[in-house]
């Protein structure tokens, strides 16, 4: 998954298991190469997030990308979590929106490897929408990146909300500030802007491929029109 060429993850807005392995199925048809599943009706309930991640697991199989983002709960919260109750079947990575606040006080990258749990990549939002580290001055988000490349396993980043591309020149400006660590980005990203990020290592995509903000609807053609241009920039 670590190359220098954009991977597509098309973010999951699960309702139920069913409904998660369906999307599941409809973005690696679409040629993803991986997903994000997400639960946004029962925030801070790990449980039904885990349960969905253990059906999707079935489905896919061992060597599909998928990443899972804990809403409700820390960094340091969700790497715990996952350690005590997905160890004999481990996600490729999780997801926070804010990788800043906590930083000072817990050190995600040592306590994967306290906990055991490396090789589940920690992407990480750094000036990312909705947090206080947000920004979306180029030069200010490059100086937070810098300061955080040792916080995160791939860095992420926004525009300022759902469904708001960043700047180019933000995202060139971290990317340029943190060198060879992967960065990621979300919010706003389709087929008319992506090929602005060159050097974005992955796009987590959901309102552009969406009926609507957190409808958890595909519109098939969008998702594998997003996949091929991706692929090609």
């Amino acid at each position: 998954m670590y190359t220098d060429d954009m991977k597509l993850l098309p973010v999951v807005h699960m309702q139920s298991p069913d409904h998660a392995l369906r999307l599941s199925n409809q973005a690696m048809e679409a040629g993803a190469d991986g997903i994000f599943v997400i639960d946004h009706l029962t925030s801070g309930r790990p449980d039904k997030l885990a349960e969905a991640y253990a059906a999707v697991r079935g489905e896919l199989g061992s060597s599909a990308f998928i990443g899972l983002n804990f809403l409700g709960l820390t960094p340091s919260e969700s790497a715990e979590y996952i350690a005590a109750h997905l160890g004999n079947q481990l996600p490729d990575a999780f997801w926070s929106d804010d990788a800043v606040t906590h930083a000072r006080t817990h050190n995600i990258l040592q306590l994967k490897e306290a906990l055991e749990i490396r090789r589940v990549r920690f992407f990480g939002g750094v000036a990312f929408k909705y947090t206080r580290s947000y920004t979306s001055d180029p030069e200010l988000a490059a100086v937070c990146a810098r300061e955080h490349i040792g916080d995160v396993d791939v860095m992420t980043t926004s525009g300022s909300a759902t469904g708001s591309p960043a700047t180019p020149e933000k995202v060139a400006a971290m990317k340029e500030a943190i060198g060879n660590t992967p960065l990621a980005l979300a919010s706003g990203v389709s087929v008319d802007n992506i090929a602005s990020y060159k050097g974005v290592s992955y796009v987590l995509a959901a309102s552009s491929v969406e009926t609507g903000p957190y409808s958890g609807i595909y519109i098939p053609s969008k998702l594998h029109d997003l996949v091929q241009a991706a692929h090609e920039v």
